[in-house]
């Protein structure tokens, strides 16, 4: 069980009928931090006795997390933390740079004052979470930037379409966010998509978003090389 009783945040929620989303924002950033690990189960009955709140706002909470993809809820086990493989990883960011690379394309010529500044703004905070080390908030700061980056390239069909995946991405993304230079390297990255959106200069754009893209992918690949490194040493150990 991945929760504890001595875990001090969950004081937080001595109260009745706590938002779903300030649990999931708890239960997301333990899942950032590693706390809970690919394949954990996340006992709703359990979690909502420590939590000191109803099974209805917990099983909203991990609905929630169901959404972005960190968490699967399977046939008679209930939820759990969901697993990540290098080769979904390789497909979903093959789909993901293209969509991001076109949205950028089109931001760079149609983003207005008003999304070019949520942008900014969203940079800036960013960049804050990363120097505090603040895994949990960097996350969904990271996810928003590139939801107005969607919304900036004013094609409906484009959004819906990578409304439909986003889910599926963040999930790698939280996996990757324990990497110790990814999240400043990755704030440079965001910084350098929005300047060519500033230019106007769609190709850079493009290519700004595609690097970016391919970084993470790269970058997370050799990060479950290593894991399954680890794996096998201490198997082998242990013989």
């Amino acid at each position: 069980m991945p929760a504890t009783r001595t875990d001090p945040a969950i004081a937080t929620f001595q109260r009745p009928e706590p938002l779903p989303e300030r649990i999931a924002s708890f239960v997301r950033e333990r899942i950032i931090e590693g706390r809970w690990q690919p394949g954990d189960r996340l006992i709703e009955s359990q979690l909502a006795r420590q939590f000191g709140v109803s099974r209805a706002a917990m099983r909203e909470a991990l609905r929630l997390l169901v959404s972005e993809g960190l968490v699967t809820w399977l046939p008679h086990r209930g939820p759990m933390v969901r697993e990540t493989s290098s080769r979904e990883l390789e497909e979903l960011f093959a789909v993901r740079g293209n969509l991001e690379a076109f949205a950028a394309e089109l931001a760079a010529s149609y983003a207005s004052a008003a999304q070019i500044n949520r942008m900014r703004a969203l940079l800036t905070k960013m960049d804050g979470h990363q120097a505090s080390h603040n895994l949990g908030r960097w996350f969904p700061t990271g996810l928003e930037f590139h939801n107005v980056l969607m919304e900036s390239s004013g094609n409906t069909v484009l959004c819906q379409i990578y409304d439909q995946l986003k889910s599926q991405f963040s999930r790698y993304q939280a996996a990757m966010a324990r990497l110790p230079e990814l999240p400043r390297d990755s704030v440079t990255e965001h910084g350098s998509i929005l300047q060519a959106i500033e230019r106007r200069d769609p190709p850079a754009a493009r290519q700004a978003v595609e690097a970016h893209i391919g970084h993470l992918s790269q970058r997370f690949v050799e990060y479950a090389t290593a894991a399954d490194d680890d794996t096998a040493t201490t198997s082998e150990a242990g013989r």
